[in-house]
């Protein structure tokens, strides 16, 4: 029984949503999908487990909102960061500098959407590639800035930029180097070869003694 002129408090939905979200994120971050189960989540949030279900259905449920969460909070931070420049070269280097200060400041989130063991079945699976494509498509339309190149090309290099940039992070994570170093490092690499690119410029493999040249067109 509740004591006279006690006030009972509720949660609201949105707000008890992100609580959730938050823990069960740390927990698919620290132990693996796998080894999580709706039980801890609801122990961790002081709730009961049919809550949990109710709000997000089952485990992937809930991980694809962990999923959409993050995958939205990175797009955000690339977008605005590119916002901030109207030349092409700083615009990439302020979206490196945004992605790879989002993988440095959200440890937790960079680990459910790329750590090891992160992929678990056809829907999560299809979470992770929209959130490449999204990021291709951010930096293709960026590329079509400064480089004239022929159809595809620059559809092909933004995916492969995406690529290397999570390889580059997967590789970095837990390293003490600064944020500005790796993403010079990325900045170096790639806008090298799209400067190339812009001049008309391409690999191409020498015909007869095996050794390469650069190609116009």
């Amino acid at each position: 029984m509740r004591h006279s002129g006690e006030v009972r408090t509720r949660v609201p939905r949105a707000v008890r949503e992100q609580e959730m979200l938050a823990v069960a994120e740390a927990a698919f971050a620290q132990r693996g999908y796998d080894a999580v189960s709706m039980q801890d989540i609801a122990v961790r949030c002081g709730i009961s487990k049919p809550m949990v279900y109710a709000y997000f259905g089952s485990k992937e449920g809930i991980y694809l909102a962990c999923i959409e969460r993050a995958r939205r909070d990175l797009y955000d931070s690339v977008l605005r960061a590119v916002g901030q420049s109207k030349k092409p070269d700083e615009r990439l280097w302020l979206g490196t500098l945004a992605f790879f200060g989002w993988v440095d400041q959200n440890g937790e989130s960079y680990r459910v959407l790329y750590g090891p063991g992160s992929v678990h079945g056809e829907a999560i699976a299809a979470a992770i590639s929209r959130l490449r494509g999204d990021q291709a498509k951010l930096i293709e339309q960026l590329l079509a800035e400064s480089v004239a190149a022929p159809d595809g090309d620059l559809e092909a290099t933004a995916h492969a930029l995406v690529g290397a940039a999570e390889s580059l992070a997967a590789w970095w994570v837990g390293s003490d180097e600064p944020v500005e170093r790796i993403a010079r490092r990325f900045m170096s690499l790639c806008w090298t070869g799209l400067g190339a690119m812009s001049e008309g410029r391409s690999w191409a493999p020498a015909s007869g003694d095996g050794r390469s040249r650069a190609a116009r067109g």
